[in-house]
């Protein structure tokens, strides 16, 4: 269950050394062959945005930076800034135009999906509020925003999302849902919450399982009485 955020995290540690060897700040990385090559202010835009560097960030923007320029694994200076928490940063950036759909090359991850995974409450209401779309899935595994943010224990970026139309009986590529996802946890606001727009109790996983049976197997009995027939 744990293994959407510890792949997102190895992704954009990657993808962070290798925005920072394009503008010199890590020696010798130049050398390495696999690293996307990437330059200018561009590039430094995304290192700002990743490290929190408002001061940079803005003297980029003056410069006419693009702000909506990805890195070969299609991260953009607001997709890191949000996976980070920069709130200021990623303001900005809404507000200069960045795209809040724009998601990564090889599996639509967007900046949303990863606020909202880490929790980032204010960053998912900025994103929210310039059009970001609360529904579309990772390619590789049909995960959610809204699915992610159940997975953290994030109640109110879960209210967030389903108020802006975030499906709760949508499901991932091997059956389970938002509600899966909480029942396992033991999120029991966050299971009533989804049961109040509309979550199946009877959705299975591929292997058979309901929202209950995730719930027993974690010894979550609370939740027994709100996910049972």
């Amino acid at each position: 269950m744990k293994k959407d955020s510890t792949f997102i995290m190895k992704r954009l540690t990657f993808l962070l050394l290798a925005t920072t060897c394009a503008v010199g700040l890590l020696a010798g990385c130049a050398t390495q062959p696999d690293l996307p090559v990437m330059s200018g202010k561009e590039a430094a835009l995304r290192t700002a945005a990743f490290k929190g560097n408002l001061g940079e960030v803005q003297m980029l923007l003056k410069e006419e930076a693009n702000v909506n320029t990805a890195n070969k694994e299609g991260a953009t200076p607001l997709l890191l800034a949000a996976q980070d928490g920069h709130r200021e940063i990623v303001a900005l950036l809404l507000e200069r135009g960045a795209d809040a759909n724009q998601g990564m090359t090889n599996d639509g991850v967007t900046p949303l999906y990863l606020a909202a995974q880490q929790g980032h409450r204010e960053i998912v209401t900025l994103l929210l509020e310039h059009g970001a779309d609360a529904k579309p899935a990772r390619r590789n595994d049909g995960t959610t925003p809204l699915f992610m943010a159940a997975q953290g224990g994030h109640r109110e970026i879960v209210a967030l999302l389903l108020n802006h139309s975030a499906d709760a009986k949508q499901k991932t590529t091997n059956g389970r849902t938002a509600l899966h996802i909480a029942a396992y946890y033991g999120h029991r606001e966050i299971v009533s919450l989804l049961l109040k727009y509309g979550a199946d109790k009877s959705a299975r996983m591929t292997t058979g399982q309901r929202p209950v049976d995730l719930a027993r197997q974690q010894g979550h009995s609370a939740l027994v009485p709100l996910l049972g027939p």
